[in-house]
């Protein structure tokens, strides 16, 4: 080698020789971070972010939100806010949580005790950051006393399930939390609300709505949840749909008695509201409205929106009404002129007050609200059920509600047909209603006119019952004659073969060497059971048809009668009674004798059945 090249060599080698021992340096630093030189270990934020987003992605960390320092990566990934976030903090606080996460190793020994490594002195940890298996728990809490659609990204697990099932069932347990909080401060956020406290800025998207996020899915909640405003960072900030500043920071002043909040702010608040929770009860108000079914004072939207508010005033949408008109010593008079409906029957109470009643008695709209999460309309509910039985305890409410002003401005809520259906309720008490479910779901009269016809038919119906058994009565009178007449006639055979015949005092009849009938030795048990002749049938055919018809409309006059209207079951019995007056006598018969009771004491004219006296006939039964 000429001496150019051992001298490039040489001077190459002495160039390398300090990297290689800065190398070397660095290299021990990951086994003993105390040493002296590692004070000037730099490690580049590619690196971090790096090794950050293997942590994230090796071993049981497959999912964006395990370990929960997964979750705040994800957050600053798409909030843009890489700068924002320490690598290193959230490399510790994930290694924190699952040690057993292989990249993690390495880290938790260059940021032992001791360490002198800038990245691991300079990184703070996370306040109020707890772990994912935390924040499932949290999630499982809300969700087991609501529904909403944001619950379904963080599905409960049955028994014991492992780490791997946890994951696949909730990916991102800090991210399903928040939005769950951020709609409304409820039991279960106490984690949220404290980790939020110390890290909204650098986590903005967990800790505060945008009006990029748009209104949270529908749910249904228990009573037992804190109604409170919720406790987000930067409340001010929070919703895009209402104002800051002015009256809302202080409605007190003078100026601000005639301060009016915008229609527009007012109804998008509205739109958020109900697109969140639809079954509350300004949301069915606000239906009724829009639809034409209401009118009135109350159907103004900032009445609306304060029915929606006194029900729910945490939920987002109602931090500009709170701000305004729950201020005391308020002076903005929009909060007066245009109130909330007096006494308004609140969403939960509503929904209990429908179950208690239900659990006591099954009745119409019982089917509509069958628990705090299967309740769609419980205002409406709750009043098809009222109307059905007013005089129940619970019922109470919603009478001071239409009482103290609703029914102006709601009339269908308050009516006795709130739920618009063709079917009225019922009412287990006496009573005199115009419209009553008679029989059949269409034969509902709906004014006085259809009401008097349904009445009339109940008259001409009882007048043709009486008619059909005096017929009867009249038709077996008629048998009866004709088989005494074709037996003891000119030949005294008898052309019914096999008829029976029955005394006066109901025994059977028999001919004696004279010729003439007379009782009967006491017969058998089964004596003269045989089948019965043709002529026999003809009859028992006839009877059978008379028996149907009467029975059913005797069977369709009691289930009228047991409407409990007044008018309905005085219109019965008079028919009744006056189809006994017009009928009563079609049954007699010139021989009284040959008539007698079914049965001792019958004092029903129009039931005794007309028997045929002893027979005459010749030497057999007849």
């Amino acid at each position: 080698m000429s001496c150019p090249s051992r001298c490039a060599l040489a001077l190459l080698l002495a160039l390398l020789a300090p990297l290689a021992a800065l190398g070397a340096a660095n290299d021990a630093c990951w086994t003993d971070p105390t040493a002296s030189t590692c004070a000037t270990l730099l490690l580049s934020s590619t690196k971090l972010w790096t090794d950050l987003n293997a942590t994230c992605n090796t071993g049981s960390a497959t999912v964006e939100g395990w370990p929960a320092a997964c979750s705040l990566r994800e957050a600053c990934v798409e909030a843009g806010t890489l700068t924002a976030c320490n690598p290193m903090s959230l490399i510790l606080a994930a290694c924190t949580e699952d040690s057993t996460i292989s990249t993690c190793e390495k880290y938790k020994t260059l940021c032992g005790t001791g360490s002198v490594v800038p990245a691991c002195t300079s990184a703070k940890s996370i306040t109020g950051l707890t772990s994912a298996t935390s924040f499932y728990n949290d999630v499982q809490t809300l969700c087991s006393s609501m529904t909403m659609t944001g619950c379904s990204n963080c599905v409960a697990v049955s028994g014991t399930p492992t780490a791997a099932q946890l994951q696949a069932s909730c990916p991102n347990p800090l991210g399903t939390l928040a939005e769950l909080c951020l709609e409304m401060s409820m039991d279960g956020c106490g984690d949220w609300t404290t980790f939020c406290a110390s890290n909204a800025a650098a986590f903005p998207g967990l800790c505060s709505s945008t009006p990029a996020a748009g209104p949270s899915p529908a749910m249904a909640m228990s009573p037992s949840m804190d109604m409170s405003p919720a406790a987000t960072p930067s409340p001010s900030s929070s919703h895009s749909n209402w104002a800051v500043g002015g009256c809302y920071d202080d409605p007190t002043t003078a100026s601000c008695t005639d301060f009016v909040q915008p229609t527009s702010i007012t109804e998008a608040n509205i739109t958020v509201l109900c697109d969140s929770m639809p079954f509350m009860s300004g949301c069915t108000l606000h239906n009724m409205c829009n639809a034409g079914t209401a009118s009135g004072t109350y159907c103004d939207p900032f009445s609306i929106l304060a029915d929606l508010c006194v029900d729910m005033p945490g939920m987002n949408g109602c931090q500009g009404w709170v701000a305004l008109c729950s201020a005391s010593g308020t002076k903005v008079a929009q909060c007066t002129q245009h109130a909330a409906v007096p006494n308004l029957v609140i969403t939960f109470d509503a929904m209990d007050q429908v179950i208690d009643m239900c659990g006591q008695m099954y009745m119409d709209g019982c089917s509509d609200c069958t628990s705090r999460t299967a309740c769609p309309n419980p205002i409406l509910t709750l009043a098809q059920v009222c109307q059905g039985m007013p005089s129940m305890p619970e019922c109470a409410s919603y009478t001071a509600m239409c009482d103290g002003g609703a029914a102006g401005t709601f009339a269908t809520l308050c009516s006795s047909d709130p739920a618009g259906s063709s079917t009225p309720p019922m009412k287990m008490y006496m009573h005199a209603a115009w419209t009553e479910l008679i029989l059949f779901q269409a034969w509902v009269p709906r004014n006085k006119g259809e009401y008097i016809a349904s009445c009339l038919a109940m008259i001409a119906t009882a007048i043709l019952v009486q008619f059909l058994k005096s017929l009867r009565l009249r038709l077996e009178a008629v048998w009866a004659s004709r088989l005494r007449t074709s037996c003891c006639g000119g030949d005294g055979a008898a052309s019914d073969s096999g008829s029976e015949s029955l005394g006066a005092g109901g025994s059977k009849a028999y001919v004696g060497a004279s010729g003439c009938a007379g009782p009967a030795p006491a017969p058998g048990l089964w004596a003269g059971w045989r089948v019965a002749s043709l002529a026999q049938l003809r009859r028992n055919v006839v009877r059978s048809l008379f028996t149907g018809v009467v029975v059913f409309l005797d069977y369709m006059l009691m289930l009228v009668v047991m409407t409990f209207n007044i008018g309905l079951i005085v219109s019965t019995v008079l028919g009744f009674a006056l189809g006994a007056l017009l009928f009563g006598h079609i049954g007699e018969v010139g021989d009284r004798a040959a008539a007698a009771p079914t049965a001792a004491g019958n004092e029903n004219e129009l039931e005794v059945q007309f028997v045929e006296p002893g027979s005459c006939c010749g030497n057999r039964q007849v």
